[in-house]
C-alpha cells in the first residue's frame, strides 16, 4: 500500500522530519492535532511537507 497522509504514522513521519517545524514544542502541537483533522486537511497538511521537502532537495542538488 502506498503512504498515504490518511495513515497517522506516515503524517506524523512528515512533521517528525519537516524543516519547517524545527522546534519539538511546534511539532508536538502538530502531532496533538493529528486526531482531530479531517481527511482533506491531513492531504493539504502533507502537500505542504512534502512541497518544502522537495523545494529544499531541489535547491541544494
Amino acid at each position: 500500500m502506498a503512504e498515504s497522509p490518511e495513515d497517522r504514522t506516515y503524517l506524523a513521519g512528515l512533521i517528525e522530519r519537516s524543516p519547517l517545524l524545527p522546534e519539538a514544542r511546534l511539532r508536538a502541537h502538530w502531532l496533538g492535532l493529528l486526531p482531530w483533522l479531517e481527511v482533506d486537511e491531513r492531504y493539504e497538511l502533507a502537500a505542504v511537507l512534502v512541497n518544502v521537502e522537495h523545494v529544499i532537495r531541489d535547491s541544494s542538488a
